[in-house]
């Protein structure tokens, strides 16, 4: 799977996270909340924002939440090449995914 699979990778992600629901507010853990339809732990909205160019902008907004989830998915796929070590990725952490990484020898599927 290439980048061009971001789109189906996302809408998977939202399913898993929110099953698609933008006003989705997740228990408080020691991370923080997750928040939206993808489940952007509420500490890393604001950056994440900023790095995606919309600094500022509000969670609730669905153009946002897509914007920044989209982002962040792309920026993991470049640094992994991999859509395995993206969801270990959003899903654990990208340390987690660092350690996956380390210690496999994980080769993409090519469908």
């Amino acid at each position: 799977m290439a980048l061009d699979q971001l789109e189906t990778f996302a809408e998977t992600i939202k399913l898993q996270e929110s099953s698609g629901d933008y006003n989705a507010i997740g228990p408080i853990t020691k991370y923080g909340r997750a928040l939206g339809a993808y489940g952007i732990v509420e500490d890393n909205w604001d950056n994440w924002a900023k790095q995606a160019g919309i600094a500022g902008a509000d969670w609730h907004d669905p153009k946002a939440q897509d914007r920044v989830a989209r982002y962040k998915m792309t920026e993991y796929y470049n640094k992994y090449n991999s859509w395995d070590l993206v969801a270990i990725a959003w899903f654990a952490g990208p340390g987690n995914a660092n350690i996956v990484m380390r210690n496999t020898d994980l080769e993409p599927l090519m469908l």
